[in-house]
């Protein structure tokens, strides 16, 4: 169903080209038939206000639309911005149709041997700000390295069938990375104060002192990273910014694509790392 935007444009356009109709009729007619001399003045400049609101108007408009709009948006991003900033910042803001709220990620860190397994749990919800449905897929990303394995994804709204398939699948545009990408969900609009989120629990290994780089592709509002268990000897450093309960993290701030949280962990052979879970990185 059409907005309410897109209702008075299109009655916009069509009642301009209905005024440019009579104007030429009344210029044709009043030009060559009418008898009044009056009507016979305004007959003239009627027919070319006509003609030029048919042909000439409604390309003028639009030009005039797009280059105002494409300047103004560039004030409003600052006038010092160098241009291949502002044209980024502008393809974010056009491209991005959903984004995700209130999201958690919760890490429980199991020691194997000399290395360390990760089962990790996300979920958030996804937002649609406009006035009609939007489809987004869920899409997870591994290096080969990490030993990924799946183990359950889930979304409120999906169809029958949803996240039996948990088959890791080189990606198409890269060779490296693994993906797993669910099918389509139609996201309806925010207006209908519908929920939709989307969940997923899968594991990782990596080393007994490494880092853990956890990127945003889609715009974030309000991130909660939780770690749920630990070896006590394992000494951790979280990215600055949160606000520390205990053994979480609260990111009361937006993330936007190419945005990170940054996790830290070390394992101190002597103990003396037990139980430290810092969140002292500048970023």
């Amino acid at each position: 169903m059409p907005s309410r935007q897109e209702i008075a444009n299109w009655f916009g356009e069509w009642l301009g080209l209905i005024v440019g109709l009579l104007l030429v009729l009344f210029g044709i007619w009043g030009y060559w038939n009418a008898k009044n001399p009056l009507v016979h003045i305004f007959a003239e400049p009627s027919l070319i206000a006509g003609v030029l609101t048919l042909t000439v108007d409604p390309f003028l408009k639009r030009r005039l639309l797009k280059e105002a709009s494409q300047d103004i948006f560039h004030h409003l991003i600052g006038f010092a911005l160098p241009e291949a900033i502002k044209d980024r910042i502008k393809d974010i803001v056009l491209t991005t149709k959903v984004y995700r709220h209130d999201m958690e990620l919760t890490f429980d860190f199991l020691r194997d041997n000399r290395e360390m397994k990760l089962d990790c749990e996300y979920r958030f919800d996804v937002t649609n700000p406009s006035s009609h449905k939007v489809p987004f897929s869920q899409l997870l990303k591994f290096e080969k390295q990490e030993q990924a394995k799946l183990r359950s994804v889930s979304c409120s709204a999906g169809r029958p069938g949803y996240g039996k398939n948990l088959q890791l699948a080189p990606d198409k545009k890269h060779d490296e990375p693994l993906v797993w990408e669910g099918p389509e969900i139609d996201i309806p609009p925010g207006k209908e104060k519908t929920k939709i989120w989307f969940r997923a629990e899968y594991s990782v290994v990596r080393q007994l002192s490494d880092v853990l780089y956890q990127h945003f592709t889609q715009p974030t509002v309000r991130l909660t990273l939780r770690i749920r268990s630990k070896p006590d000897n394992l000494k951790l450093t979280v990215s600055s910014g949160g606000t520390q309960y205990g053994n979480e993290w609260v990111y009361d701030r937006v993330f936007m694509p190419g945005d990170e949280v940054v996790l830290r962990w070390e394992s101190v052979e002597n103990g003396a790392g037990s139980e430290q879970m810092l969140g002292s990185e500048a970023r």
